[in-house]
């Protein structure tokens, strides 16, 4: 779901965004990578990363995984929750493109604010 999220905000907003978790997966799912492509977006080079991997405090940080938000996650100027369900969970093409369609509305209305 970062990994959208961090995608799609790329393309809607010049500001910079990256991706990381509290406990990052070894690769982004197969078929978040097809999804994503279904709608334009590449995330065929994507890499999971932790927070350690976040230099510095940003000014949003934007939370979409409901286990990640309880186990805290690094500090900044603004934090967002968005509980998206984890499409890993029931594994289908379906439950991929629901996540998809979810967090690029959200960015889509984040990012005209912005």
């Amino acid at each position: 779901r970062s990994q959208f999220a961090a995608a799609l905000w790329r393309q809607h907003s010049d500001r910079p965004a990256h991706s990381a978790g509290s406990e990052p997966a070894s690769r982004v799912h197969p078929l978040a990578i097809n999804v994503a492509a279904e709608f334009g977006v590449d995330l065929s080079r994507a890499v999971p990363a932790g927070y350690d991997s976040i230099v510095g405090k940003g000014d949003l940080i934007v939370s979409v995984c409901d286990r990640a938000r309880e186990a805290g996650v690094p500090r900044a100027r603004r934090h967002l929750h968005w509980s998206v369900p984890d499409p890993v969970t029931r594994g289908t093409v379906a439950s991929f493109r629901s996540a998809f369609t979810d967090i690029n509305q959200r960015v889509r209305l984040l990012a005209a604010r912005d």
